[in-house]
């Protein structure tokens, strides 16, 4: 963590520090006004690639350290912030609204217990702070009462020939009028604030939606995290499975990675695709033979503890009369770590799937 202060000139005796302003209205703006040092004043130094464009030690996470045999509580949830047919203000989700109802499905449903480890898709970059604090919040206050990083990556488009940029979130509602900006659009996770390390990984995928996922390492724990989002499937985003076929290798790929470097791998999100039992093709939700390269290696939080157990769960979207019919969103773990308590939440909130939770049995590591 480092300050940045400055003298307006030499006779100056203090310095003034440059300060992010996270209050209601500030949205992050930068001042050079503070006279103290506080949460405001200090910021992250995040390394970047060398002039070449080539990788460096910065690219390979710090080596995990040996981590007992432990309890993690895993949370995923498709927020829908920014899908103007779901249920927020207008259809966008706006900070107030959004920490309200991700404070409101903190504890599980399963066994009643707090999350350790959260995946977010379809999220607005401005609210990852805001989610932050809301978490931190102390247990009477709604909160955990535990220190959190909230780490967000941004999903890219490109136009005809053109270069990558970043996918905004919508500045207008669904009646067309103005809401805050709320930065760009994306995939969040949120882990213990002993995280010392985290990385965006590209997944392959049309031009329309070039996906993407965010690890999280915590070394002192043994354990990194992993949030993702798939294509969707509709017409300009994967219509043929082709690119969630690919996808879901590139994360198995990825994984293996951090197992690589010592850690164990607790992984999800909303992929997009149904379970493999039985099998079902692209007007089905599939293709779900897709997620077979995962199953293999890993089990799933509707297994129930068992890698050898049928490759199914309970459905988390795609709602009718408020009951979800599909199973889309997962939580996976190392095949010696067995889910339990794998559990479904009682509605969506304001978002269009359900929340998915899951207890993960870590061995010694």
């Amino acid at each position: 963590m480092v300050a940045l202060g400055a003298k307006e000139n030499a006779t100056d005796t203090e310095l003034t520090y440059v300060s992010a302003d996270l209050s209601a209205m500030g949205d992050g703006l930068l001042r050079s006004r503070a006279t103290q040092i506080a949460s405001w004043e200090k910021f992250v130094l995040e390394p970047v690639a060398n002039e070449t464009g080539s990788a460096d030690e910065w690219e390979v996470p710090p080596a995990a350290t040996a981590a007992p045999a432990g309890q993690v509580n895993v949370m995923t949830w498709n927020v829908c912030a920014n899908a103007k047919q779901c249920a927020w203000s207008g259809g966008l989700a706006g900070y107030a609204e959004l920490t309200d109802g991700i404070q409101a499905r903190l504890h599980s449903p399963g066994n009643g217990q707090l999350p350790d480890v959260i995946f977010f898709q379809e999220f607005c970059e401005k609210h990852a702070k805001r989610v932050e604090w809301m978490l931190e919040k102390p247990v009477l206050e709604g909160g955990t009462g535990r220190g959190w990083d909230v780490r967000f990556a941004p999903i890219h488009q490109q136009g005809s020939g053109g270069p990558l940029v970043q996918k905004q979130c919508a500045i207008t509602d669904k009646y067309d009028q103005p809401v805050a900006d709320r930065g760009a659009y994306g995939v969040a996770i949120a882990v213990p604030d002993s995280n010392a390390w985290y990385k965006r990984h590209d997944l392959p995928s049309p031009s329309f939606e070039k996906r993407t996922a965010v690890c999280a390492v915590m070394p002192d724990r043994g354990l990194a995290a992993c949030s993702a989002h798939l294509s969707s499937g509709y017409d300009e985003d994967d219509p043929k499975g082709t690119y969630r076929e690919e996808q879901a290798r590139k994360l198995v790929e990825i994984t293996r990675s951090y197992e690589d470097r010592g850690y164990r791998v607790v992984f999800g999100g909303d992929f997009n695709l149904v379970p493999p039992y039985p099998e079902a093709d692209v007007n089905a939700g599939g293709p779900s033979t897709a997620l077979n390269v995962v199953y293999d290696r890993y089990q799933e939080c509707g297994q129930g503890g068992d890698p050898n157990a049928l490759r199914t769960g309970k459905p988390t979207a795609n709602g009718v009369d408020g009951h979800p019919t599909r199973k889309l969103d997962y939580i996976f773990s190392p095949r010696n770590a067995p889910v339990s308590d794998c559990a479904v939440s009682a509605t969506t909130g304001n978002s269009d799937h359900w929340t998915l939770y899951g207890s993960v049995h870590l061995p010694n590591g």
